[in-house]
C-alpha cells in the first residue's frame, strides 16, 4: 500500500514538473543549464526571468546581434560565468535602430552574471546601441545591472549613430514616459575601439531625454579609444538627463583624435548631475575634460595620478582587491549569496540546496521508457544550504533508462520546490 501510495505521488508530482521541462511552474522561471538551453531563448520574441545554473563556454558558437531578443523579468546569473560570447553589430538607418548584446532589450534586472572575454567586432554598424550585456533600454521602462562583471573587446571600425557601452548601449525616454538605468557594484574591464563619428562610454553608451542613470560602487577599468569617448557615458544629448555617480571610478586611457571627457560628452547643462566620491586617473587621462558645456567645475569628482588611485579607492570599505585579478585594481566586494531552491545528482545521491530550514521531500523515481518501474520517497529536516540525500536500498534502477529526483515541500500540497533533477 505505501508503495502504491509513493508511486501515485511520483506519478503526480512528475506531471506536473514536466509540463514546462525547464521551468519551475510556480515561478516560471527559465532554467539554462548548457549552451543549447542558453541559444534556445534566440527564437523566443520575449523572455521573462531566467537563471544561469552552470558556467558556459561559448567557444565557437557565434550568436550574431543577441542571445536574448528581449528580457522583462531578472536574468539571475547566480555568480556563473558566459565566457568567450561572440557577437557581431548590425547596421540600421534613421527609421530603425538595432540593438547589439548579450539581451538585445532590456526592461527588467540583470544580476549577479559574469561575462569573461566578450568580443564584438564588426567593420561597420551605424544606427545601433551596442553593449555587452544588453544593448537597448527602451521609453518609459526601469532596469538593472547589479553585481555584474564584463571583461572582453568591442571593435567596430564605422558607423555614423552608433552608440557603444561596455556593459549597456543605450536608455531612451520621452515626456511622460521616464526611463533608468541602475548600475551598482559592477566591474567593467572591455576595451573599446569605435567609430570615429560614434560615442563610447566605460557603462553606458547614450543616456536620451528624461533619462536617469543611477551609478555607485563600480569600477571602470578599460581604455577607450577613436570617436567620442567617455570614462562613464558616451553622450547625453537632453538637459532633462539626471546622472547620479556615487562611490566609483574609471582607470583606464581614453584617447584618439575625437572628443575625451571623463563623465560624458554633453551639449548643454543636464537636468541634475551628483558626485559623490569619483575618482578617475588624472595622469593617464592628464588633457581631457569633466563634461564639456556649462560647467566650470563639477564638485564630488577627483582625478589621481595612476599609483596614487588604488590607494584612494580602497579608502572605502566597499572595494577589496583580489590577487592575480584586473591587475591590482580594487573591485567591489563580492556580496553573500543566499541559498536558493534546487536539486542535483551527484553519482547516485541527490544534492538539496535548500533556499531555508524545514521539512521536505524528496522522490526518487527511476523509469524504463514512460514506465515507472521503482520509486522511493524521504522526509528529512534540511538546514538552508547543501544536504547530500542518498536514496534507500530498496530503490532500484537496474533497467531503467532515466531516474529523476524531485523535491517538494509535502506530499499533500505536490508543490515543486525547484525542478526535478534527471539523470
Amino acid at each position: 500500500m505505501k508503495c502504491q501510495k509513493i508511486a501515485a505521488l511520483v506519478l503526480a508530482a512528475g506531471s506536473i514538473l514536466n509540463t514546462l521541462p525547464a521551468f519551475a511552474q510556480e515561478t516560471s522561471v527559465y532554467e539554462i543549464k548548457s549552451k543549447e538551453d542558453l541559444f534556445a531563448l534566440k527564437e523566443q520574441e520575449s523572455v521573462g526571468s531566467v537563471r544561469l545554473c552552470a558556467n558556459l563556454d561559448l567557444s565557437g558558437m557565434n550568436a550574431e546581434q543577441y542571445l536574448i531578443p528581449s528580457l522583462a523579468g531578472t536574468f539571475d546569473g547566480g555568480g556563473h560565468t558566459i565566457s568567450n560570447l561572440k557577437l557581431a553589430g548590425k547596421t540600421g538607418n534613421w527609421g530603425t535602430k538595432y540593438n547589439t548584446g548579450l539581451i538585445g532589450e532590456l526592461t527588467g534586472t540583470v544580476t549577479n552574471l559574469n561575462l569573461e572575454n566578450i568580443t564584438i567586432e564588426e567593420s561597420s554598424c551605424g544606427f545601433s546601441y551596442v553593449g555587452t550585456i544588453a544593448g537597448f533600454i527602451p521609453d518609459g521602462h526601469t532596469a538593472a545591472v547589479d553585481q555584474c562583471t564584463v571583461t572582453g573587446n568591442i571593435s567596430i571600425s564605422s558607423g555614423s549613430q552608433l552608440y557603444i557601452g561596455a556593459l549597456v548601449g543605450g536608455v531612451s525616454g520621452m515626456i511622460n514616459q521616464d526611463s533608468s538605468l541602475t548600475v551598482q557594484s559592477c566591474v567593467s574591464s572591455v576595451t573599446i575601439s569605435g567609430s570615429s563619428s560614434g560615442y563610447a562610454g566605460g557603462i553606458l553608451g547614450y543616456v536620451g531625454y528624461y533619462c536617469t542613470l543611477d551609478l555607485s560602487n563600480s569600477a571602470i577599468l578599460g581604455n577607450h579609444s577613436n570617436g567620442t569617448v567617455c570614462g562613464i557615458i558616451g553622450y547625453a544629448p537632453s538637459k532633462d538627463a539626471k546622472l547620479h555617480l556615487n562611490n566609483s571610478y574609471y582607470a583606464g586611457k581614453l584617447s584618439g583624435s575625437g572628443k575625451k571627457r571623463i563623465i560624458t560628452h554633453n551639449i548643454s547643462e543636464l537636468s541634475e548631475l551628483t558626485c559623490q566620491n569619483v575618482y578617475y586617473d588624472s595622469q593617464k587621462n592628464s588633457y581631457t575634460d569633466t563634461l564639456n558645456k556649462g560647467y566650470s567645475s563639477v564638485t564630488g569628482i577627483t582625478g589621481y595620478k595612476t599609483a596614487e588611485l588604488p590607494e584612494k579607492v580602497l579608502k572605502s570599505d566597499i572595494f577589496e582587491i583580489r590577487p592575480g585579478e584586473f591587475n591590482g585594481y580594487p573591485v567591489p566586494k563580492r556580496a553573500e549569496t543566499a541559498p536558493d531552491w534546487g536539486i542535483s545528482f551527484s553519482g547516485d545521491n541527490a544534492v538539496v540546496s535548500a533556499a531555508e530550514d524545514g521539512t521536505y521531500y524528496v522522490i526518487f523515481a527511476a523509469y524504463k521508457g514512460k514506465t515507472l518501474k521503482s520509486a522511493a520517497m524521504i522526509k528529512n529536516t534540511f538546514t538552508a544550504g547543501e544536504t547530500t540525500v542518498t536514496a534507500p536500498s530498496a530503490f532500484v534502477t537496474d533497467g531503467a533508462d532515466t531516474v529523476r529526483a524531485m523535491l517538494l515541500d509535502s506530499p499533500e500540497t505536490l508543490h515543486p520546490l525547484t525542478p526535478a533533477a534527471t539523470k
